[in-house]
């Protein structure tokens, strides 16, 4: 198992034996879906991305390092909906509140 993911690009899946049970678990790694329970727009994608390449980022952060590609930067109104549909399919958190506050993979 394990040479079949790593000839696949994948991590390492997690193996444990514990009390004469094997637990394998795989956990993505930048793993962007394509797909959730709707299609994800590009920007949606562009966020995730920007996430797990940056780590926590606040709002106004998030908007200035968007790529060109991901289509016009959206008003903050926008952006905030977009996150908030993300967090909602709990793809990223959020900590703290208003211009403070910091968005993160899950």
């Amino acid at each position: 198992m394990i040479e079949l993911t790593a000839a696949a690009g994948l991590p390492r899946p997690e193996i444990e034996d514990k009390h004469g049970f094997v637990t394998i678990r795989f956990r993505p790694d930048g793993l962007i879906p394509r797909y959730v329970h709707f299609k994800l727009s590009r920007r949606h994608r562009a966020i995730l991305a920007l996430l797990a390449a940056q780590g926590p980022l606040a709002l106004r952060e998030i908007m200035k390092m968007m790529p060109d590609d991901a289509m016009a930067t959206p008003d903050k109104r926008r952006m905030q909906k977009e996150l908030q549909e993300l967090q909602t399919l709990r793809l990223i958190e959020c900590w703290g509140y208003g211009p403070g506050a910091r968005w993160e993979r899950t």
